[in-house]
């Protein structure tokens, strides 16, 4: 299993939707956000934000709903 973790983290690297080797939810979630409003994300070195657009800088955030708290009510 941690192979197939390795192999599917390296192909999302290579594509360009992850960047760093943490978890990948917040590359995730900067990716899409960049892909549906056509913002950029910013080098891992800026400070203070994580995509641009524009003069605009953003700062993203994720989480991830697991157990209980992730089923509706």
């Amino acid at each position: 299993m941690g192979a197939v973790h390795d192999a599917v983290s390296e192909e999302l690297r290579r594509r360009g939707v992850i960047r760093r080797s943490n978890n990948p939810g917040g590359d995730l979630a900067e990716h899409l956000f960049c892909r549906a409003f056509g913002w950029q994300q910013g080098p891992n070195s800026m400070r203070n934000a994580d995509v641009t657009g524009g003069r605009d800088r953003l700062q993203k955030k994720a989480s991830r709903r697991s157990g209980s708290s992730a089923v509706e009510e």
